[in-house]
C-alpha cells in the first residue's frame, strides 16, 4: 500500500509537471448496466444464462445514472487525463425463488462513490480513446441473502469521445472485477458491466 501510495505520488508530480492546462466542470451519464453471472456449478438456473441481465432469452439489463465533478489535464498535445468524483445510483435486475411457489422479479437500486480516471490519447482533431480504471465504493448492498453488505470494485474503463470544447460526449465500457452480489439464489456471484453514454460540461480553464 505504501509502494502504491508513493507511485501515485509520483505520478501526480509528474502529470502536474507537463500539464499545460485543466479544465473543470460538471459531468452526467446514463448506462446501460447488467451483471455477469459466474461460478454455479451446472450454468442454467432458472433460465439464466452466463449474463445474469437474461431470462428466458429477455433482455434484463437495467439503467444506472451518475453525476460529478471532472477535472481534465491537458498534457503536451496529444494526451489527456480526465478524473472524476462521482456519485452513481446503479440499477440490479433481482429475480430468485424464496419459496417453491413464489418468485421476486424486481429492480434494486446500489448506490456507490467513484473515482474515475481516464488516461487518453487524441487521435484526430475532437477525436480521443483512452483506458482508465474506476475505483468504486458501494454501500447498503444487502438485499435478501446477498453476502455482499458493502462493495469496493475497481472496473476497468475503455473510453470513446469527441471534444466539441463547449461540451465532451463519450462513450464508455466498464468491466467490474469484484462481485457486487453474491450467494443470492442461484446467481452465485455477479460482476458489475455498464455502457455509458457521458457529457461532461466544462466551467471554466486554469492556466499553469
Amino acid at each position: 500500500m505504501r509502494n502504491l501510495l508513493l507511485l501515485l505520488l509520483l505520478l501526480s508530480f509528474s502529470i502536474c509537471a507537463n500539464t499545460q492546462t485543466i479544465r473543470h466542470g460538471v459531468i452526467v451519464g446514463v448506462s446501460d448496466s447488467w451483471l455477469n453471472r459466474s461460478g454455479y456449478p451446472g450454468g442454467g438456473g432458472f433460465g439464466y444464462g452466463e449474463q445474469y441481465g437474461i431470462v428466458d432469452g429477455k433482455w434484463k439489463a437495467r439503467i444506472s445514472f451518475n453525476a460529478g465533478y471532472q477535472l481534465q489535464f491537458d498534457i503536451k498535445e496529444k494526451y489527456v487525463l480526465d478524473a472524476a468524483l462521482l456519485f452513481q445510483s446503479r440499477g440490479v435486475h433481482v429475480f430468485y425463488m424464496p419459496s417453491n411457489i413464489s418468485t421476486v422479479d424486481e429492480t434494486k437500486r446500489l448506490n456507490s462513490i467513484a473515482l474515475n480516471g481516464v488516461f487518453n490519447y487524441r487521435i484526430w482533431k475532437g477525436v480521443k480513446a483512452g483506458l482508465g480504471i474506476e475505483p468504486t465504493y458501494y454501500w447498503k448492498t444487502g438485499y435478501w441473502t446477498n453476502q455482499k453488505k458493502t462493495v469496493f470494485d475497481v472496473p476497468l474503463v475503455a473510453k470513446v469521445g469527441y471534444d466539441f470544447k463547449v461540451m465532451e460526449i463519450s462513450l464508455s465500457y466498464k468491466h467490474g472485477i469484484n462481485p457486487i452480489v453474491e450467494g443470492v439464489g442461484y446467481t452465485y456471484k455477479a460482476k458489475s458491466r455498464d455502457i455509458q453514454l457521458s457529457v461532461f460540461m466544462p466551467l471554466g480553464k486554469l492556466g499553469l
